[in-house]
């Protein structure tokens, strides 16, 4: 399987990588290119967004180009953290951070089940993963069935 793992300065890239290390990862980090994005993605069977250690409410400088290329997507997309957060708000969601993640609103068609929001669309978004490497592997068994 084929990954494309967008990383903005986060504090899981290596478990992520440690988690994927027997599917094929590319990894694209800042600055966000929207041409680079559009190559790499349609050469992967799903993404993971790993966000940045920048708290919600502040925005990245290129996070406008990077939520709107990743809105269109129709594969699976795994969140974690503050791009699970920027994910939701992407989608109309609403999301404080404050000691930790509170969803204050909702996105139309997700759902909340064992800490994960959930959509039609192959969206996974966790935004205080217990275990990261878990919830990577968990994801990527997932597209592998096509769940």
């Amino acid at each position: 399987m084929k990954i494309l793992l967008i990383d903005n300065g986060s504090d899981y890239l290596a478990t992520i990588v440690t988690a994927t290390e027997s599917e094929t990862v590319a990894i694209m980090g800042y600055p966000f290119l929207p041409s680079e994005f559009k190559t790499r993605s349609a050469a992967a069977d799903c993404l993971v967004l790993s966000g940045a250690q920048v708290p919600v409410g502040i925005d990245l400088p290129y996070q406008e180009d990077e939520l709107k290329a990743l809105k269109s997507l129709t594969k699976p997309v795994l969140g974690i953290g503050k791009g699970a957060a920027l994910l939701l708000e992407a989608f109309g969601g609403k999301v404080r951070s404050r000691d930790g993640y509170e969803v204050k609103k909702v996105p139309a068609g997700f759902t909340e089940r064992d800490g994960a929001w959930r959509n039609d669309r192959g969206l996974v978004l966790i935004l205080e993963p217990k275990d990261v490497r878990t919830a990577v592997s968990g994801f990527l068994a997932s597209v592998k069935r096509g769940a």
